[in-house]
C-alpha cells in the first residue's frame, strides 16, 4: 500500500469481497500508524535471467538437465523440458511430492505416456512447439 497515511490506496482491496479479514485490517492499521510504504517486487523477480521464480520451480523439480534450449524462450515465460517418459499420472504424483501440492487435476487419460513438458506463465494459444 503506497500513499500510507492518506485515504488513497491504489491496491484495490476489493479482491477479498465480503470476506472479513482481520489480519489485513491489522496490517493496514500498522502501515498507516507507522507511515510505511509497501513496495511489491514480484515482477522484478521475472526480469532476472534466468527468471527467479521459474528457476526455483525447476530446481525443486530437479529438471535442470532436462531443459530444452532450442524451444524454450520462444515466448516469454516459456520453458520446455524433455523428461524421461512417464505417464500423466506419474508426473502428477511427482509434482505433488516435489512441490508439496495437495493434489492435481488431470484432464484426459492419466495413463497416456509423455516425455515433453512446458511450464508457462500465461496461456499461449496457437503455439506451434
Amino acid at each position: 500500500m503506497s500513499n500510507a497515511g492518506t485515504d488513497q490506496t491504489p491496491d484495490f482491496p476489493d479482491w477479498k469481497g465480503d470476506f472479513e479479514n482481520s489480519v489485513q485490517k491489522e496490517k493496514e492499521a500498522y502501515i498507516r500508524e507507522h507511515r510505511l510504504t509497501v513496495w511489491r517486487d514480484h515482477d522484478h523477480m521475472h526480469t532476472h535471467q534466468p527468471d527467479s521464480i521459474f528457476a526455483g520451480v525447476i530446481k525443486y523439480l530437479g529438471w535442470e538437465s532436462y531443459f530444452n534450449t532450442e524451444i524454450s524462450g520462444m515466448m516469454p515465460f516459456f520453458y520446455v523440458f524433455d523428461i524421461p517418459e512417464c505417464t500423466v499420472s506419474e508426473l502428477g504424483e511427482e509434482l505433488k511430492e516435489k512441490i508439496g501440492m495437495n493434489g492435481v487435476r488431470i484432464v484426459g487419460n492419466p495413463e497416456d505416456k509423455m516425455k515433453r513438458v512446458a511450464i508457462v506463465a500465461h496461456l499461449y494459444p496457437n503455439s506451434a512447439w
